[in-house]
């Protein structure tokens, strides 16, 4: 490891250790006595939230420069989603409905599982989640001269399996903006408003199959990624954000978005020596979040969009997974 590298990934370590020291010494102070002309906030009701929702957790294999990529998609289907909040603490699981895929026979079979786990004070926010995705098909075999088997469409990989499970942990500059109210409808934004927000994550991700991912035609250019082995990252990252709700009446239309930077952990396991190779490199997390919402006495209702992207990663290629996630929902307030 370089001297370079353990210095930047001492700075980043201590980053997110001082993030954390702010975030629990503020959340800790008591909101300013005029927030409640901007929001409203209903800390003592139990909210229930059934959601439609997709999941997009497509998987991009590629070279260091982008020349040459390969894209697996999974069949997405509609789940549905139950999701509860009470006081500063909201939970969520997800159930696929049947016969919502597409065709089976051409995109394959796939199976996503899904929970988070969230705690929102009026400053501070965290997202904890966990994300499995089974069952794959070649988006772009065609762009890289590969062909499907006889009789089908696109090369399918039913054992080709993707995992996210981590943290996105936020923290509001400005209190008249209610990430509570865009995303969780634990309160209500009474008014336009904006904020900086700082946000920390920390992602673990992992790559398996039950062979080797990469086409034998496309070995020499994807290089130890194309070996028959499983793929196991770790991404930690810092970085501003800022969010913006308007609101006109009992609509709210929030977004917001944000940009990390961090560092990044990669760690291949042979199949069948169970040799690993390691290496790390800079990272950097795109993620952006769209609410559109209505809120009526007890009643409230809208969609929400969610993507989460790491981009950038060490070695001769990169494996980069990214989450997409809309959902519309309705529910109530007891």
């Amino acid at each position: 490891m370089s001297g370079d590298g353990f210095c930047m990934k001492k700075r980043v370590s201590l980053a997110f250790l001082l993030f954390l020291m702010l975030c629990c010494t503020a959340s800790s102070v008591h909101a300013a006595s005029g927030r409640e002309a901007w929001v409203e906030t209903r800390e003592d009701v139990f909210v229930f939230r059934p959601v439609l929702a997709t999941y997009s957790a497509s998987l991009e294999l590629a070279t260091v420069g982008g020349d040459r990529s390969l894209v697996f998609q999974p069949n997405d289907a509609v789940n549905l989603e139950f999701g509860f909040s009470l006081w500063w603490l909201g939970a969520s699981i997800s159930f696929r409905l049947p016969f919502t895929s597409q065709d089976e026979d051409v995109y394959g079979k796939t199976m996503i599982q899904d929970f988070s786990l969230s705690v929102w004070t009026e400053n501070f926010g965290i997202d904890l989640y966990g994300r499995s995705c089974q069952g794959f098909w070649l988006e772009n075999g065609a762009d890289n001269g590969i062909a499907a088997p006889d009789g089908k469409k696109y090369l399918l990989y039913p054992d080709l399996r993707t995992t996210r499970a981590g943290f996105n942990m936020f923290y509001v500059f400005d209190e008249r903006f209610s990430f509570k109210a865009a995303l969780k409808q634990s309160e209500r934004q009474r008014k336009s408003a904006g904020s900086w927000y700082l946000e920390a994550s920390f992602d673990a991700y992992g790559v398996e199959n039950s062979g080797p991912i990469v086409p034998v035609a496309l070995e020499p250019v994807f290089g130890e990624l194309a070996s028959n082995v499983d793929i196991f990252g770790v991404c930690l990252a810092l970085g501003p954000g800022y969010g913006y709700s308007m609101v006109w009446d009992s609509l709210a239309l929030t977004l917001a978005g944000a940009i990390e930077f961090g560092w990044q952990w990669r760690t291949l396991v042979d199949r069948g020596t169970r040799g690993e190779s390691r290496d790390d490199a800079l990272a950097v997390k795109f993620d952006l979040r769209i609410a559109l919402n209505w809120q009526s006495g007890p009643w409230f209702a809208g969609l929400t969009v969610t993507a989460d992207v790491v981009a950038g990663g060490p070695g001769t290629a990169q494996a980069l997974p990214a989450m997409l996630y809309s959902g519309i929902y309705a529910g109530l307030r007891l």
